[in-house]
């Protein structure tokens, strides 16, 4: 399981590495273009709610909020077990933990979290993740996720593969948004 805790560990070095580097300025910037036609961003009845417009949408790809997003996932998914699943209270109540709203769309996310507060909850995601991989049993490996979540059926070995592509995503995308701003 070394050899996954040390992926596990240069992924989220470069994420880390990526909102350390990244300046004030860009900390709301949008990484990408959100779309209306991009899952639970608008009413499947096209009628928009209040407040949302092409230009309000593009909070959910601002840097702080993919990496919220990256986090929750992270210490969300080094375990199949749901019911115990609790976030730090630092952190606690982030629209990750309750995300869709009255009309079936993603809550915009609110208050923006300062880069101390993730670097924190990226510490934290990482002794989590270096704990529970560095301990697991090939029969825990194989326990299968309930039918409830959102990855039923795959093994925890098979989660733990989809978390570290997640990081690696994310944590990407953000290092390349501010790579290409620095330059």
């Amino acid at each position: 399981m070394q050899e996954l805790v040390v992926a596990f560990d240069d992924a989220i070095d470069r994420l880390e590495s990526a909102l350390r580097a990244c300046p004030d300025d860009l900390w709301g910037a949008s990484v990408w273009e959100v779309k209306r036609t991009d899952p639970w961003i608008w009413p499947m009845n096209g009628e928009p709610e209040p407040g949302r417009t092409d230009e309000t949408i593009q909070i959910f790809s601002a840097i702080w909020v993919v990496a919220y997003h990256c986090l929750f996932y992270l210490d969300f998914y080094v375990t199949t077990n749901m019911a115990s699943f609790e976030t730090p209270d630092y952190i606690r109540g982030g629209v990750e933990e309750d995300p869709i709203n009255e009309f079936g769309t993603a809550k915009f996310p609110d208050p923006v979290y300062p880069r101390e507060l993730l670097l924190r909850y990226l510490d934290y995601g990482r002794d989590r993740a270096r704990d529970v991989i560095s301990s697991l049993t090939p029969e825990q490996l194989a326990e299968r996720c309930p039918p409830h979540h959102p990855h039923a059926g795959k093994t925890l070995r098979e989660l733990l593969d989809v978390n570290l592509s997640h990081i690696r995503e994310h944590g990407g995308q953000i290092a390349a948004f501010v790579d290409a701003d620095a330059s």
